[in-house]
This record gives structure tokens, sequence and C-alpha cells, in this order.
């Protein structure tokens, strides 16, 4: 019986036939236009954020966390995606086996996502005491050593929120490795 590309087994007992390279060519379509869409928009946040004084002096604190949100989004459209999206390729090309074990694990690109996830989360609680607590926020939060510190929250948090991928995307792959009849058998 011909299952296509790969057979998984379901909670309840049935077989489930899934075409893995079909599946993965749309991950990587969508992977794909996400990057062209946040390539240029972030680039023009970037040029803005950084170059216009008078942009900055209107937004206040914000802008820290703005343009550093804007450099990891940026860093993972032009970067990371298209990394997470060849890796195959590039692991073929890069013959160090920690090196590709950290780029197949794809612990910098969750790294990265979970960092825009923080610096998203700071940025609405900027706003939340900008507006709800207005005499807090111009002593303590309004100050640029304070969006110093979120920033460099947000990346540690990340990425330190991020290094279960290193294990779990490892054993994924070695666990589901082809094997000769075509079959992926995908352990939990």
């Amino acid at each position: 019986m011909d299952f296509g590309n790969s057979t998984l087994l379901d909670n309840s007992g049935w077989f489930i036939s899934i075409e893995i390279e079909l599946v993965q060519k749309i991950a990587k379509f969508i992977y794909g236009f996400v990057a062209l869409l946040g390539i240029p928009g972030n680039s023009i946040s970037i040029y803005f954020l950084s170059m216009k004084e008078k942009l900055r002096k209107d937004i206040g604190s914000i802008a820290d966390l703005m343009l550093s949100l804007s450099v990891v989004d940026f860093v993972t459209s032009f970067l990371m995606i298209p990394m997470y999206i060849l890796r195959d390729e590039i692991t073929e090309l890069i013959n160090r086996p920690v090196l590709c074990q950290l780029i197949f694990s794809t612990y910098i690109f969750w790294g990265f996502s979970a960092t825009s996830a923080y610096h998203i989360s700071f940025i609405a609680f900027d706003r939340y005491f900008a507006i709800c607590r207005p005499i807090f926020y111009r002593q303590v939060w309004n100050k640029r050593k304070t969006s110093t510190i979120l920033i460099v929250l947000a990346f540690c948090i990340g990425f330190f929120v991020s290094v279960w991928w290193i294990p779990v995307c490892y054993e994924m792959h070695v666990l589901s490795t082809p094997k000769e009849d075509d079959t992926i058998s995908i352990h939990y």
C-alpha cells in the first residue's frame, strides 16, 4: 500500500498520508513571501527612525525600541528566513558539523523571532504606561536608559527562551531521516 512520501501514525492509531515535499514547498513559499515583505518594510523603518532626528524626538523613548525591533525583523527577513529556507543547500556547502547543527537546529531563527515578540510586548508596556500612568512614565519609563535595558532584556529573554529548539530540532532531524523506502517516521 502506497502512502505517498511518508506515513505518520496519529493518536487514534490510523495512518495518515502526508506529502512532505508539498508541505515543505508551501512553507518555503510562505516564508519567502514574508521575507520579501519584511526586507523593504523594515528598511524604511530603519531609515526613518535612525536618520530623522525630529521623528525620534516626537516619538520619544519608544523610538529606540521601534528601531531595535526593525533591525531584528530586518535581520530575520534578510538572513534568517533565507537561511531557514535554504538550510539543506547550506548544510551541503558547509562541511563543519557544529555549524551545520546550529543552522539546522533553527536556534538563531527562533531566537530572533522570540526577540521580536518581546520587543512588541515591551512596546505595548511602554504605551500602557504612557497612557494609564503618565506621571510614572515621565519620571521613570521615559528615560533612554530604560529603553536600553528593555532592548537588552528582549534579546536575552528571546534567545534564552529559544534554547530548547537546539535539542528538539536536532532530535527531529535524527529521528526523521528518510529510510530506504522514502518514508519518514516521526517519533515523539
